[in-house]
């Protein structure tokens, strides 16, 4: 139940952003679920994006954007007393 409620925070959290609107300076947090193969080897990912857009139009911007994701990987115990050994 834990982990159901820890997903279900994550998934609403990435659905935020924050922007600054008033300059052409906008930032990104956000948070991720991975899928695919990807969640074989990560449990979530966090990230942040920051941009630059220059108003052209009304409803258009131009500019560039920059960011960072990292992927939280799941923890993998191994028993250092199994060993195979080779018989021929």
């Amino acid at each position: 139940m834990k982990k159901v409620l820890l997903t279900a925070a994550f998934a609403v959290a990435g659905m935020v952003g924050v922007s600054a609107q008033t300059t052409g300076i906008e930032g990104t947090v956000h948070v991720g679920i991975p899928v695919g193969e990807t969640a074989d080897v990560s449990s979530f990912n966090i990230g942040v994006d920051l941009a630059y857009l220059h108003p052209i139009a009304n409803n258009f911007k131009l500019g560039a954007k920059v960011g960072y994701d990292h992927f939280i990987g799941k923890e993998y115990k191994i028993n250092p007393l199994c060993i195979l050994i080779n018989k021929e």
